[in-house]
């Protein structure tokens, strides 16, 4: 289970994120990057709204039920933009948190983790959640978000590369055994329709069980439509 650009955008395509909108589990979705065609035209007349994440991109997708959550979370966002754009500022200094707005809006957020579906349920929101320490470890396939490398609220963080170069693993300090963990259940990975091994891996990113399955679904859908257009 890891966070690849290629396979969240080939979602996009499919309109899997819309999709779970359009039931009843789904509430919210952050989107770092660039906005999928199908919020923007919303063919089904969904009941959402969007806030627009000014100065990095993208936006969050909500229902009104969730304005509370989809608030925290744009507050949390942007002030993560603010620390990023001070630490450049600063050069190599990392400087923590010290507005008490700050702080008492990232406090808000533990316990605020949105749930986006299990394709990509922390994407966008890795370095953030373990800051509010609600994520140990996580895994990067393709791209590295920029918080990682700037570092700007200070964690104490470690990495380490994936077996045959695949993807970087980063954990906080203290959680080693984990990242262990992680390494070793990549490198015993067969395949991504190993379910067991994408279970094993989906825990130790802290990701609910739920997620995890219905991460499986969308690959097991992805498998037999690409074993039907094969035999067309």
């Amino acid at each position: 289970m890891s966070h690849s650009n290629s396979l969240i955008d080939e979602a996009k395509n499919k309109d899997y994120f819309y999709k779970r909108m359009s039931g009843k589990d789904g509430r919210l979705v952050y989107f770092p990057g660039n906005l999928p065609v199908t919020f923007i035209k919303n063919p089904l007349d969904l009941k959402m709204q969007l806030i627009t994440l000014e100065g990095c991109g993208g936006g969050i997708f909500y229902k009104p039920e969730a304005l509370h959550d989809a608030y925290q979370l744009y507050l949390a966002i942007t002030l993560l933009v603010e620390a990023q754009r001070r630490c450049r500022g600063l050069g190599s200094a990392q400087p923590k948190p010290s507005d008490p707005q700050e702080v008492s809006v990232l406090e808000a957020f533990k316990g605020k983790i949105p749930n986006q579906g299990g394709l990509a349920p922390h994407a966008g929101l890795e370095y953030l959640l373990m800051y509010t320490k609600q994520k140990k470890v996580a895994y990067f396939l393709h791209s590295i978000p920029s918080e990682f490398h700037s570092n700007p609220l200070g964690l104490s963080l470690r990495q380490r590369d994936t077996p045959c170069g695949l993807g970087v693993i980063y954990y906080v300090e203290g959680k080693e055994k984990e990242a262990e963990n992680l390494f070793f259940e990549i490198k015993s990975s067969k395949s991504a329709l190993d379910f067991d091994a994408n279970a094993r891996i989906g825990k130790i990113l802290g990701y609910k069980s739920e997620d995890i399955d219905e991460y499986n679904e969308f690959l097991v859908d992805r498998s037999s439509c690409r074993s039907s257009a094969g035999q067309e």
